[in-house]
Formats: structure tokens, sequence, C-alpha cells
């Protein structure tokens, strides 16, 4: 009975290693699954974040090169109107407004010019002194605002 006991103890401890290795072994099978799929992932967002980071490049090299052309269109256009306003031309379509400072300053306060030499000074008479007007008029806004600014302080 002893011997019974023995061999059925010695068969309960090879059935428990048994299991202890095939529990083991499908533990250390998962880890390995686990390892190689994370490992795969990590080659793939390698390849990912390397055709990402040449995609920036080639974005870079294009915003740049775009920045340059805007910067060569600019100052060609600024180039074109300094020209036609020199050579006294415009573009087709293109209205062009010029206004000119007074170069005679008035203290009048009438509306009209009261003889003909002051017409003959200021070349054009009636839009000379409208001119001056709007002149004195922006100067009178410039001073108003200052005054308001003063007495909010």
């Amino acid at each position: 009975m002893r011997k019974n006991r023995k061999n059925i103890s010695n068969i309960g401890r090879i059935i428990k290693i048994v299991l202890l290795i095939l529990v083991a072994s499908l533990l250390i099978k998962g880890l390995l699954a686990r390892v190689i799929q994370d490992y795969k992932r990590y080659l793939s967002l390698k390849r990912e974040f390397a055709e990402l980071y040449n995609r920036e490049k080639e974005l870079r090299k294009q915003l740049t090169e775009l920045q340059r052309k805007e910067k060569e269109d600019v100052q060609q256009d600024v180039l074109e109107k300094e020209v036609r306003l020199k050579l006294g031309m415009k573009k087709k379509g293109e209205k062009v407004v010029m206004i000119v400072p007074p170069t005679i300053a008035t203290t009048s306060t009438s509306i009209f010019p009261t003889s003909g030499e002051q017409e003959k000074k200021d070349g054009c008479g009636v839009l000379s002194y409208f001119r001056e007007l709007w002149y004195d008029f922006i100067g009178n806004f410039k001073t108003l605002g200052k005054n308001i600014l003063k007495k909010r302080d």
C-alpha cells in the first residue's frame, strides 16, 4: 500500500510538473507573439515616420520656393506701379486718382476766391480751393482727435 501511495504521489508530481511546463510554455508563446507583433508595428511606424519626414522636407522646400516667388512678385508689382506712376501710364481698366498737396496755404475762410489774381496763382481756381478746404477739414479732425485724447488723460 505504501508503494502504491508513492506511485500515486509520484504521478501527481509528474502531472503537476507537466501542467506547470505547459502553462509556462503557453505564457512564453503568448509573450513572444506579442513581442513579434509590437516589433512589426514598430517597423511600420518607423517606415511611416521616414515617409512623413521626407514629405515634410519636400513641403518646406516648396514653401521656401513659394515665399521667394511671392517676394519677387510683390517686388515686381511695386516696381511696375512706380514705373507706371512716373511715366503717367495705367493698366487697362484701372482708375487712377492723383492727390496733389496744396502749394500755397491760405487763411481765408470764404468758399470761393475773392479775386481773379488768386485763380491765376493757384492755376485751377475752384479746384485748388476745394483741395485746400479738404486738407483744412482733415487737419481739423486730427486736432479734434488730439483734444479728445488730452481730455481723457
